[in-house]
């Protein structure tokens, strides 16, 4: 059961919340009691247990996919889901302009997306336009930039289809199934989008302990010399990093712990989050400072 978020707490109350027997002997730093928390290290005190929970939602990622085409709509993708009831978790990003009839138009908006013939929930969509698109440099003042959560309870197995509408060039969708969570609703939904020349966006989660969050993202042209996850170009940091960073995994438009690529997209998860305001920070890097958004969506589970 989950440890109390206040008044007393007892070393040996942690211990029986991690699976051990009361009145046995136990450190804090254990390391089946460090797992309550997901502590990175031997700092911890026993206020950080404060509604700790052994029993917590787990996040698995299970496809990625992305295209770059002129063409590119929605990206369905195929999943293959296990026995027993579970959460799906949709992540899609859709760039604004594709062609038709050999003509550069703004693409629709994503309206809907389905796990096999189940129509999914919209958690949370942000939703912004380029207005300072310059022709000539692949950026267009009617582009809709877009990134959205989905989810769906189901107890459907085997391969099934995700499907949706919406997009443009490019476009990804992402899948994560959570299990051994307690509510199949998203306890705090939250978005950000940048719309000035600023290459930096955060996004703050009212998080629960031991929760689990799902992201996604949509930065600027990256530097493609600093491309790497946590370093100096493209990234999502977990903020302070002294929690710990990138966050749990990370899957860019390219499928790769790298964000690369022509306006970056990507999704991850947080397994684990505190009892607390958590910061979540994206950072592209555009040379030429062509002012495309930096959206943000995150969902979060308990």
């Amino acid at each position: 059961m989950t440890l109390q978020a206040s008044g007393q707490i007892s070393l040996d109350d942690i211990h029986v919340e991690a699976g051990g027997t009361t009145g046995t002997e136990v450190k804090l730093n254990d390391p089946d009691v460090k797992f309550i928390i997901k502590a990175r290290n031997n700092n911890t005190g026993f206020d950080d247990y404060y509604g700790g929970d052994a029993n917590r939602p787990s996040a698995t990622h299970l496809t990625h996919s992305s295209g770059s085409g002129f063409f590119d709509e929605f990206i369905n993708v195929n999943v293959t889901l296990g026995s027993g009831t579970k959460l799906v978790v949709v992540c899609y990003a859709h760039n604004g302009f594709k062609k038709v009839n050999n003509q550069k138009v703004a693409a629709s908006a994503n309206s809907f997306c389905n796990l096999g013939n189940n129509a999914m929930t919209l958690a949370c969509r942000a939703r912004g336009t380029n207005t300072t698109g310059v022709a000539g440099q692949g950026t267009y003042a009617d582009e809709i930039l877009d990134v959205g959560i989905y989810y769906l309870e189901t107890t459907l197995t085997g391969n099934i289809t995700v499907s949706g509408d919406g997009g443009g060039r490019p476009c990804m969708t992402s899948v994560y199934v959570i299990n051994n969570y307690t509510s199949a609703t998203p306890y705090t939904t939250d978005t950000e989008t940048n719309t000035d020349v600023n290459t930096l966006e955060n996004i703050v989660v009212a998080s629960q302990k031991t929760g689990v969050t799902i992201g996604v993202a949509m930065l600027p042209n990256p530097d493609t010399n600093h491309g790497n996850v946590g370093q100096e170009g493209n990234y999502i940091l977990r903020v302070p990093y002294s929690l710990g960073y990138p966050v749990d995994e990370i899957k860019s438009k390219s499928g790769q712990t790298n964000i690369t690529g022509t306006r970056s997209m990507a999704t991850w998860k947080d397994e684990y989050t505190p009892l607390a305001d958590q910061t979540y920070q994206a950072k592209g890097t555009d040379a030429v400072a062509s002012a495309i958004p930096i959206s943000i969506a995150t969902a979060s589970f308990k």
